[in-house]
């Protein structure tokens, strides 16, 4: 199931998923040196069209985040926890003008794009890299930005096979699609520089609430 073929057919309301104890920072000024490094298209700031991505992902880092802080609680009795609240952000796009910046579109997962997330994920240095992937990367940040499929959701356990030699790139291919994710169309927009932050907006933040195993989302905070 392939995604939007070019940048220009997303919605112009794109989705972050985060932490409350992130977004004055990221309503005001993202800091592109402050993102993770080694993440699929590199280190840069993410976005989805998909609103049930952005809010699973929310969640995933409240429960992360709140776990060491009631762990921190628990062994030591005058520390008071941050507890925060997974939340989505929205942002306005400016489609039309980001797509004339330098970007790089994968429609679909193909090995090429496999090849791509491993590169911007190993822990290797460049040079250590087959040879193909030297020039196929993001780790210089060549593009602005980067589209394509979410892989299989976990930075780390699969690459470092490959790395250890565990496990081949053409079976990395086969293990990093994640079925539930594109037949959902779980995607990614991966903003690199400045350049490509001065066509995204702040818009609003939502906030997720979880009762059970039932999830909705509260008015705009």
């Amino acid at each position: 199931m392939s995604l939007v073929q070019t940048i220009d057919k997303l919605p112009n309301t794109l989705y972050h998923g985060t932490t409350s104890n992130h977004v004055k920072n990221i309503a005001s000024r993202i800091d592109l040196n402050a993102c993770m490094p080694q993440t699929d298209f590199s280190k840069g700031f993410y976005l989805t069209s998909n609103f049930e991505q952005a809010k699973v992902w929310a969640e995933k880092k409240e429960k992360a985040h709140n776990i060491i802080e009631l762990g921190k609680a628990k062994r030591d009795s005058d520390y008071i926890p941050d507890i925060v609240k997974g939340v989505i952000v929205h942002f306005d796009v400016d489609l039309e003008g980001l797509s004339f910046l330098n970007g790089l579109h994968f429609p679909k997962c193909t090995p090429r794009w496999a090849n791509f997330v491993y590169a911007n994920r190993s822990e290797k240095s460049i040079y250590e890299l087959e040879l193909e992937l030297q020039d196929f990367n993001n780790r210089e940040l060549t593009w602005d930005y980067v589209y394509g499929p979410l892989g299989d959701g976990s930075i780390m356990g699969l690459t470092y096979k490959v790395d250890d030699g565990e496990m081949t790139l053409k079976e990395f291919y086969q293990e990093i699609q994640n079925d539930k994710y594109i037949e959902n169309k779980y995607d990614q927009l991966s903003l690199h520089t400045r350049s490509a932050l001065e066509f995204i907006e702040y818009k609003k933040v939502v906030l997720t609430h979880a009762y059970g195993r039932t999830r909705k989302v509260t008015s705009e905070i």
